[in-house]
């Protein structure tokens, strides 16, 4: 992630244009800001994919994931998870959510748009 990620997104507020900023910087939409932090581009649908992400660090943060998910995708987010700082690796991947995993779910979720996926 982005050095500073956490500070950025902490100081999101709404601006009077619409859109959300922070540190000076303005985004469309909460969601954009943090793909952005991320290290992400925010082409596409960032709302879905910053709710992805959010569900997904719940499974693992609650262990809910299904016995049966150990898939390709679900390990290359496990994989992604723990390269970004979100996860700690344990003695396997899932392994559990690091501060910074627990700051980023807290983040999405109190964005102005919702933080679930449809």
């Amino acid at each position: 992630m982005k050095d500073r990620w956490r500070e950025t997104i902490g100081g999101i507020k709404a601006h009077s244009t619409g859109g959300v900023e922070s540190d000076g910087m303005w985004w469309s939409d909460g969601h954009s800001l943090v793909l952005d932090c991320m290290g992400f581009c925010c082409c596409g649908d960032p709302e879905a994919v910053t709710g992805y992400v959010s569900r997904k660090l719940k499974e693992i943060r609650d262990r809910s994931f299904h016995p049966d998910g150990y898939t390709a995708e679900n390990y290359f987010f496990w994989y992604w998870a723990e390269a970004a700082g979100l996860t700690e690796h344990g003695s396997c991947v899932p392994g559990w959510l690091t501060k910074d995993g627990e700051a980023l779910i807290d983040a999405i979720d109190a964005l102005p748009e919702g933080g679930e996926d449809a």
